[in-house]
């Protein structure tokens, strides 16, 4: 289970942005099955940009990988960087300090 911990200052923002990751997440899924590759490209970039910022580098680092999954037309590995991605926000866990 994947635990971080992300300074106290950013806790009133992070229900915010995990919603939305959920929502990208959903957009993703949705961009995979219509093989819409730069729908998932550019989810894939913002991932990458704004998950470090929030203290979610695992998040950015998928962010990357899907986006050059995206850029490849890879679908095998977009898909297998979408589960990871799914399976990383369903168990991550925030420590505040």
């Amino acid at each position: 289970m994947p635990r971080v911990i992300v300074e106290k200052r950013m806790q009133p923002l992070m229900p915010a942005f995990l919603a939305r990751l959920a929502r990208d997440l959903v957009s993703l899924r949705k961009a995979l099955a219509q093989g819409d590759y730069a729908q998932a490209g550019h989810l894939g970039h913002k991932l990458a940009g704004v998950g470090g910022g929030y203290g979610l580098w695992e998040a950015s680092r998928l962010g990357k990988m899907i986006k050059a999954a995206a850029e490849a037309r890879d679908g095998g590995s977009l898909r297998q960087c979408t589960q990871s991605l799914a399976e990383y926000l369903e168990s991550l866990e925030i420590d505040y300090a």
